[in-house]
C-alpha cells in the first residue's frame, strides 16, 4: 500500500500594517497570494480613521473592502492609513478567508 502525503497550503488569515506620522510611508505595501481570498473584516486601531487599498486599479476603503474577492495572484497595494487628529501613528488589520 502506498500512502500519499497530503499537501496543504497555509494561507495567512490576516495582514497587519502600520503608519507613523501623517506623511509617513507604509512599509511592505504590495501583496499577492497563491490562493483565492475574500476580505472578511477590516480592523482599525483607535488612532486610525480609514485605510486606502488598491486592487486591480480600484481603490477601496475600510467599508468597501469587506467582501472583496482576490483571485490567486491578484496584487493588493496598501496605499494609506488615515491617522486620526491628535495622534502620531496608527495600524490596521485586514482579515481574509479562503474562497
Amino acid at each position: 500500500m502506498i500512502i500519499q502525503p497530503s499537501i496543504s497550503v497555509i494561507t495567512p488569515v490576516s495582514l497587519s500594517f502600520f503608519k507613523t506620522n501623517a506623511n509617513g510611508i507604509l512599509p511592505y505595501t504590495d501583496f499577492s497570494w497563491i490562493t483565492n481570498l475574500t476580505v472578511t473584516n477590516v480592523i482599525l486601531s483607535d488612532t486610525a480613521s480609514d485605510i486606502s487599498v488598491t486592487i486591480n486599479g480600484t481603490v477601496y476603503n475600510k467599508t468597501t473592502l469587506i467582501g472583496t474577492s482576490l483571485p490567486a495572484g491578484t496584487k493588493m497595494t496598501n496605499l494609506d492609513i488615515t491617522i486620526s487628529a491628535g495622534y502620531n501613528s496608527a495600524n490596521a488589520i485586514i482579515i481574509f478567508s479562503q474562497s
